[in-house]
């Protein structure tokens, strides 16, 4: 189990700053509509009531801790309810809990994660080892569309059309630029006081030249950044367009990643969610063996499952995790010249 404390800071000053830690009349953990102090993000579930009073620590600091449901690791949505000058402020938030989910290192205790959060062992029917690798692959195969392991590739000095061949880990090239090669790179790395040397007369001043300088960079970033190429996800080749060269070809590619990267890897930090989406897809499995028992006319009854709500629960998830995947990988990968 984990404690995990909630911290919020009441500031006062003018508009646009600066501003001071200032104590408020009354602090306390309460959304606008008093539904709730902290909620689960996932399921909504209360874990703090609404009006639960933050203890004060210092000027204008007020917290509050609670220990979070074994396994623990989940994501918390809360709001701070603050009164001031008969005035009343909230300010939501969210905090994540240190999962035990990121000591799951070993197949093993992959296999027993997903067992546990399914409720093993139950009167239905259960998942075979193959089944549970399944999901587990499937998980793999979601993170790796959006959590690329980045490859940062340089083909030096080409001058006529390139074709790289990928190696079959490739998921996908995701960003090509142009650089210029290295010899006319030199000098960008060379200080000021070494440029002013070797400038003609006369002499620039050094505001003018930092100007000139800035311009230049900028003219070598927008130069040739956008060159034609096209992937062959069939062949693994990179196709690039070199034209009036020679130039620097610069490249990033996507690679599989697996679960031993993502536990125990350079992308443990997506431990939790993947393990969460592991179960996700183990849900969706179940969900499909189980439904076909449900509806049975019995002695007792219509025989039901909960076939249904294990479906609901797994497509609620992946949607969950594969939106945050996707701002991720939103970013643009920009190059530094020099």
């Amino acid at each position: 189990m984990s404690t995990i404390t909630i911290r919020r800071t009441f500031e006062v000053g003018p508009e646009g700053g600066p501003y001071t830690p200032t104590n408020v009349t009354s602090a306390k953990l309460s959304n606008p509509t008093g539904a709730y102090g902290v909620k689960r993000h996932d399921t909504g579930v209360v874990v703090v009531p609404d009006g639960t009073d933050l203890t004060h620590i210092g000027t204008g600091v007020y917290e509050y801790t609670y220990t979070e449901v074994p396994p623990g690791g989940y994501t918390y949505d809360y709001c701070v309810e603050f009164v001031y000058g008969g005035e009343t402020y909230h300010f939501s938030g969210s905090v994540s809990g240190a999962s035990t989910a990121c000591e799951v290192t070993t197949w093993d205790q992959v296999v027993d994660y997903i067992k546990r959060k399914l409720g093993y062992p139950t009167v239905q029917v259960e998942l075979t080892p193959d089944q549970i690798t399944d999901a587990v692959n499937d998980a793999s195969r979601l993170f790796s569309r959006y959590t690329f392991v980045m490859r940062n590739n340089v083909l030096r000095e080409q001058s006529e059309s390139v074709v790289a061949q990928l190696d079959t880990s490739t998921t996908g090239v995701y960003y090509v630029c142009f650089l210029f090669p290295e010899s006319e790179r030199d000098i960008l790395r060379m200080n000021i006081f070494e440029i002013l040397t070797h400038m003609a007369y006369p002499p620039m001043k050094v505001g003018e030249w930092y100007m000139m300088r800035m311009f230049f960079e900028m003219f070598q970033r927008v130069r040739g950044t956008e060159p034609d190429w096209r992937y062959d996800p069939e062949s693994r080749k990179l196709y690039v367009d070199v034209w009036g060269g020679p130039y620097d070809v610069f490249y990033i590619t996507g690679h599989l990643v697996t679960w031993e990267t993502l536990l125990t890897g350079s992308k443990r930090r997506y431990a939790t969610e993947f393990l969460r989406t592991c179960v996700a897809y183990a849900m969706l499995t179940l969900a499909r063996i189980r439904g076909k028992f449900g509806g049975i006319p019995t002695p007792g009854g219509t025989l039901t499952t909960d076939a249904e709500s294990l479906r609901t629960e797994g497509n609620t998830t992946l949607t969950d995790v594969e939106g945050k995947l996707k701002k991720i990988a939103h970013g643009r990968y920009q190059v530094t010249i020099g």
